[in-house]
């Protein structure tokens, strides 16, 4: 759901039956233009003291919002003070949920928070390796054969993952979301989140983070997070000539994932307990976290590779739903891949592979790439339940070529 180019006229309409109070969908994918009108917008309810409802779902009774000052001057909408619970809550995935509801409530049980002005807040801990080594996720997730699938969370997932998955997901437009013809700029979206985002109580600024590009060089001394592109199977880490401790891992720009920047260097045992994954897709995220030691020195912390499909940047499960990804890009199709809590709050830990957005309803894209009777089982379930939502549902049996599938007509 989004703010179209007509936003006075399509998206924002007077009730005539209450005066005052307009309707309005998603703001998360506004253009510059739409951007300035919405400003202007947003400083006239806030003056005139006008309240608003959110059409984030399709029946009422709809969420009711007013305009907030915050501290930096800065206008948003937020939630009416006790009200947007039970029968008028916000839609599962709507941003502007409280933050104890919606998939924001489904984050703060991770123990990352997300303001109603979109500040994220995260306190990362050391991974707990022996609780990583019994997590019983470890098993089912990902696989380790050629062309594994499966709409579980990832092997050894934990803060930093989620923390780096609603990044994605946070910025604006998402990650997770693709728009035949819209630029991806993805190091320039993350740039932006970063800079809402505070982490172990720190407010990050641009010295606090790398983000692999052109433009942009890793300072060992003062980056806290670092973000690159790479290829766990072509382009693994080296050892170090020089020390026995450290390798060297390639970088390549998130910009233009073809275009190697440097080699880093890290110390091998974060190295070599980085969570990988096991799913056989080579392309992807690394990302680095960085502690400071009680002499106040930045040292490496954590590193996880975070697998995604390299035309679009978004992250994938298996190497089927690259697949599925590069075909609806090549027929220009609109979609999103939700990668934190799903569309619902049903199957919270089961995501959907896919969602076309271009369809009417939306739809359920599923890859099925198991055979056994427990998957067999949940994806009927999930069927049932995601067509009872009002969902239209597609499967795709890995079994059968891709280019032999019709997908759905656009609306």
């Amino acid at each position: 759901m989004k703010l179209r180019e007509d936003l006075s006229k399509s998206k924002l309409r007077h009730r005539g039956d209450l005066p005052g109070v307009y309707k309005f969908k998603s703001i998360g994918d506004m253009n510059e233009q739409e951007k300035a009108l919405f400003a202007k917008l947003l400083y006239y309810w806030h003056t005139d003291g006008i309240h608003l409802e959110c059409l984030c779902k399709d029946i009422g009774p709809f969420p009711k919002l007013h305009v907030r000052e915050s501290s930096a001057g800065k206008l948003y909408l937020s939630n009416n003070p006790g009200t947007n619970r039970g029968d008028r809550a916000h839609n599962f995935q709507c941003e502007l949920n409280l933050p104890e509801e919606g998939y924001k409530g489904y984050l703060r049980q991770k123990g990352i928070d997300i303001s109603e002005d979109g500040e994220i807040t995260c306190n990362l801990k050391k991974p707990d390796k022996r609780k990583a080594a019994e997590d019983p996720q470890e098993a089912k997730i990902g696989g380790k054969t050629k062309n594994s699938s499966g709409s579980t969370p990832a092997a050894g997932e934990n803060a930093l993952r989620f923390l780096f998955l609603t990044l994605l997901q946070e910025s604006r437009p998402g990650v997770h979301v693709y728009s035949p013809g819209r630029r991806r700029e993805i190091h320039k979206r993350l740039y932006y989140t970063l800079k809402k985002t505070k982490l172990n109580k720190v407010k990050l600024n641009d010295s606090d983070f790398y983000i692999a590009s052109s433009r942009a060089r890793y300072n060992f001394n003062k980056h806290r997070i670092a973000i690159f592109w790479g290829d766990k199977f072509a382009h693994p880490a080296v050892d170090s000539p020089s020390n026995t401790f450290t390798v060297n891992l390639p970088v390549f720009s998130i910009a233009d994932p073809s275009e190697k920047l440097q080699d880093i260097s890290i110390l091998k045992s974060v190295y070599e307990a980085a969570t990988l994954t096991g799913r056989a897709v080579g392309t992807g995220y690394w990302v680095l976290y960085r502690e400071e030691n009680k002499a106040g020195k930045l040292i490496d912390t954590e590193l996880i590779f975070e697998p995604a499909e390299p035309v679009t940047g978004i992250p994938v499960e298996s190497s089927y739903e690259a697949q599925m990804i590069r075909r609806l890009v090549s027929e220009k199709r609109e979609f999103k891949k939700p990668l934190i809590g799903n569309v619902t709050e049903l199957f919270l830990a089961h995501r959907p592979d896919m969602v076309l957005l271009d369809t009417n309803p939306e739809t359920i894209i599923e890859v099925a790439g198991f055979e056994d009777d427990d998957y067999q089982t949940r994806l009927a379930s999930k069927r049932e339940k995601y067509l009872e939502r009002g969902y239209r549902y597609f499967q795709w049996d890995v079994k059968i070529p891709l280019e032999q599938l019709v997908l759905p007509p656009m609306k």
